[in-house]
């Protein structure tokens, strides 16, 4: 986990006595306030995504979170909790840990390699908060979706753009904030127009640059191509 390398291996032991581990079955929920509550989280293996209900009761995806990356450091900082409103759910079998909050406190005060980390990652996060609400503002549906293909899929330089599996229309709907129906619809004309293609149960962008040039269009200040977890695993 690259926010902890920076701790000494005294340090990693101490901090690893607290551990708390929660394992999760592809697409299985937890109730972030329960299975949290005041703890900061890690990603140890696989990824979650961290779900808010809508009054409806609807999911909304606020982020994807990645293994070795946390989530919840946030909250430890400005000694909130999160909401009985926000669920957990895993993108695939995944092992999330756990630790007292305090521990970010301790390690913030006593190793200013870590603090300088824990300042990158929070600022990260809040410029990827900014760029989500421009998006739900300013962008249409398949603009949105685009840009949310491009951010998922992994590349190589010899191997195509992929999101494996094929995300499910109803968890892009949650992602972007779309009804599914008109995720389905869109999908359908990007694979009509050749840009997107589905094989093997996995989803190829065969026209990654078009995506691309879509989102230094749409960019200028405001949206981050990637998220924090593709960003020099912030």
């Amino acid at each position: 986990m690259p926010l902890l390398a920076s701790l000494s291996a005294g340090e990693r032991d101490a901090l690893f006595a607290t551990l708390s581990v929660l394992t999760l079955r592809a697409r299985g929920a937890l109730n972030y306030a329960q299975s949290i509550g005041d703890r900061a989280a890690f990603v140890w293996s696989g990824g979650v995504r961290v779900d808010a209900l809508t009054p409806s009761g609807a999911p909304f995806t606020l982020g994807a979170v990645r293994a070795g990356n946390p989530f919840g450091v946030g909250y430890q900082l400005l000694g909130t909790k999160p909401t009985e409103l926000m669920r957990i759910t895993a993108l695939e079998p995944s092992v999330v840990v756990t630790m007292p909050g305090e521990m970010i406190y301790r390690h913030i005060k006593t190793n200013s390699v870590f603090c300088d980390e824990i300042l990158r990652h929070c600022a990260f996060q809040a410029a990827w908060a900014l760029s989500r609400v421009y998006e739900l503002a300013a962008l249409g549906v398949r603009e949105r979706l685009q840009v949310e293909l491009l951010r998922m899929a992994h590349a190589s330089e010899d191997e195509p753009w992929t999101i494996n599996p094929a995300p499910k229309h109803s968890m892009l709907a949650a992602q972007i904030g779309a009804a599914r129906e008109a995720v389905s619809r869109h999908l359908k004309d990007l694979e009509k127009e050749g840009i997107v293609v589905v094989v093997d149960g996995e989803l190829r962008i065969a026209q990654p640059e078009r995506l691309q040039r879509l989102a230094r269009t749409l960019n200028g200040n405001h949206i981050l191509s990637f998220p924090p977890d593709r960003a020099n695993d912030v």
